[in-house]
């Protein structure tokens, strides 16, 4: 089991005859907790083995077909007999025939509206591929590049294009130093969430109604337009400020439309897990702070992700988690007077 899923125990003695951190009794607990992640990942029904492509090719053309059965845009022309604007649901994807080569092929074509938005806007503003919370548990951290997610290959740790990290991080793993880390993540990670649904409602309230509140922009941006001076032609002085001023507008117009593009995420996710327990699969930078992995609504998140989140299992706070809740207070109020 041990050289199949490539866990190794390390000795509790490092270079030199120097005692290691742990005892040789913790690191056996740590691997042997390794192992049966290790055997919970083969035996357990929730981890399914790889789909064979013949599975693959069925699944994806159900999925498929569902898309074409939901997905539609609306069509806005002008009636040429009344002159009355005539709006229509249209589907967004057709399925056809083509021949080629004397055979028979079906093709799925694009809405028209569909393919003039897509020529208009790039590739990045359209799709954003990004990590998602999770409706099982995530796979347990067995190596430095397998756990989290079941099928995405994630690194246990955050680097940017370092080999040499990549390399200091490999050997750690084989020699089973970081299998502490590997342990904590897999608390965090199997720790379940749900939204809050009175959260959630009175934060779509607020979206749909396109008018800023608090930390939500407005649909439309509602600062007014600097208002060019008439003597900027000809003093420069005048033509700097506003240069400025318009500057300075032109940025919180485009924040704005950001911000409201993050906000935007957050509440289809929200509206996408609503209902459901799920799970955050965590990893660590390199100083050694765990973070989720889905970027968008997690729990260390700004206001509105922590409001619109809560723990899928209700505990008791305790005489301890009293006091931490009174501490964390008291530093709150604290922060807010300095």
């Amino acid at each position: 089991m041990c050289k199949k899923n490539n866990i190794s125990i390390p000795s509790n003695t490092a270079r030199g005859g120097e005692h290691g951190y742990f005892s040789r009794l913790g690191y056996r607990d740590l691997h042997a907790r390794r192992v049966a992640a290790a055997r919970y990942m083969e035996d357990a029904e929730e981890w399914t083995s790889e789909w064979s492509q013949v599975i693959r090719v069925k699944v994806g053309a159900f999925l498929v077909d569902a898309l074409m059965d939901i997905a539609t845009v609306t069509r806005t022309a002008v009636d040429k007999r009344t002159g009355d604007m005539v709006s229509e649901d249209q589907p967004a994807f057709v399925h056809s025939y083509e021949y080629q080569r004397g055979r028979k092929l079906g093709v799925i074509t694009l809405n028209n509206m569909v393919v003039e938005r897509i020529a208009k806007d790039s590739v990045r503003e359209t799709l954003h591929p990004r990590h998602l919370p999770m409706l099982v548990k995530p796979k347990p951290w067995l190596g430095h590049n397998e756990g989290g997610y079941l099928y995405n290959k994630v690194s246990v740790m955050r680097y940017k294009e370092s080999t040499e990290q990549q390399i200091y991080l490999r050997q750690a793993s084989n020699l089973g130093n970081v299998e502490l880390v590997y342990a904590a993540l897999d608390v965090l990670g199997t720790t379940p969430w749900q939204i809050n649904r009175d959260v959630f409602e009175v934060v779509l309230k607020v979206w749909n109604s396109g008018e800023r509140f608090h930390k939500v922009p407005p649909a439309v941006f509602d600062r007014t337009e600097p208002v060019k001076p008439e003597n900027s032609d000809f003093d420069p002085k005048a033509k700097a400020v506003y240069l400025t001023r318009m500057k300075a507008y032109q940025n919180d117009k485009a924040n704005n439309h950001s911000e409201r593009c993050n906000v935007n995420y957050k509440v289809e996710i929200a509206r996408t897990f609503l209902g459901d327990t799920f799970y955050f699969p965590h990893n660590v930078d390199f100083r050694g702070r765990a973070y989720p992995l889905p970027p968008h609504l997690n729990h260390i998140g700004d206001d509105l992700s922590r409001g619109l989140l809560k723990f899928g299992e209700s505990k008791p706070l305790g005489e301890r988690g009293l006091r931490w809740l009174k501490i964390h207070f008291v530093q709150f109020v604290w922060f807010r007077q300095s």
